[in-house]
């Protein structure tokens, strides 16, 4: 029988669980979709796991599409905006659903107004985890009795259960 406290795995444990899970992921077009299978399986995982250092990633950030688009509307006021709408739908509904090219000079100046538009963010980045592992899975039926009552005796259960079966039972 499991332990019936709480068991739980300890940091580095469950990023090894993690780093394991990423390779299982891998598999995953190899069961069909919409199935549901059952699984009893006892897994041993034995290796180390290495956490790189933390560091900050930088990135620029463009301006709102809609924002910036608002702002050159509102600087032309050459046309009710409602009748630019119209116009700019109908030019785009005429070329196929796309826009048609614009003249040149205006993307790059486009360009050059996002560039200028666009500002640095630093965000930390946490480090990469990586692993080096042996994945045995103990084959219970094969063991003696005695040994098989020891692993299940000793064996740490912790509850992952899946919300669409809690909501199954609900």
């Amino acid at each position: 029988m499991a332990i019936s406290e709480p068991a739980t795995l300890s940091p580095v444990e469950w990023v090894a669980l993690g780093i394991v899970g990423r390779e299982a992921a891998k598999v995953r077009d190899k069961i069909e979709p919409c199935s549901r299978k059952a699984v009893d399986i006892l897994l041993r995982i034995r290796g180390t796991v290495s956490v790189g250092a933390d560091s900050e990633a930088t990135t620029w950030q463009k301006p709102s599409a809609e924002e910036l688009l608002g702002w050159i509307l509102k600087y032309l006021r050459t046309r009710a905006p409602e009748s630019l709408d119209d116009a700019i739908v109908s030019d785009a509904k005429a070329n196929d659903g796309t826009l048609p090219e614009v003249e040149e000079g205006y993307v790059d100046s486009a360009k050059s107004i996002i560039k200028q538009l666009s500002q640095k963010r630093t965000s930390p980045r946490r480090g990469s985890t990586r692993g080096s592992f042996e994945v045995g899975i103990v084959e219970m039926e094969r063991l003696s009795q005695p040994a098989s009552a020891a692993v299940q005796k000793f064996t740490r259960a912790i509850v992952l259960a899946d919300p669409e079966d809690a909501e199954a039972k609900a």
